[in-house]
């Protein structure tokens, strides 16, 4: 069974352990900001699969280490991407390119803006 959840930020919350696999059955993900905690561990491959509509994700300031998965770009519409602060290894995949929402475009009304404005909100004095 899937959720509804569309924005979810835990950022600095000490949390920790593995990538949360409830995010699975959260199709509809466009904002996810789990920076600065304690997270380690691979990035799951079934992210790009998983969170279709996903726009936003920052991970910034954990401990996860590995590659960054080929999966990832599988995202088209991913337009922010943090993984600073990690320990990950190896290169950047080449199907990066694949992440078409990275390109800047004039139009307003896609759900990074309203994904990023929702985190801008809720992390203005936490930057």
């Amino acid at each position: 069974t899937s959720m509804s959840i569309n924005n979810l930020s835990l950022r600095n919350n000490n949390l920790s352990g593995e990538f949360p696999s409830f995010l699975q059955h959260c199709p509809q993900l466009s904002f996810l900001d789990l920076a600065h905690n304690h997270f380690f561990g691979t990035l799951p491959t079934w992210i790009g699969d998983k969170l279709p509509y996903l726009a936003f994700l920052r991970l910034r300031s954990n401990k996860f280490y590995g590659r960054i998965p080929e999966e990832l770009t599988q995202i088209v519409n991913l337009q922010y991407l943090d993984l600073s602060y990690n320990n990950m290894t190896g290169s950047i995949p080449k199907s990066i390119v694949n992440i078409k929402g990275m390109i800047l475009v004039k139009d307003y009304d896609d759900s990074f803006h309203r994904a990023f404005r929702y985190g801008e909100s809720i992390n203005y004095w936490s930057w």
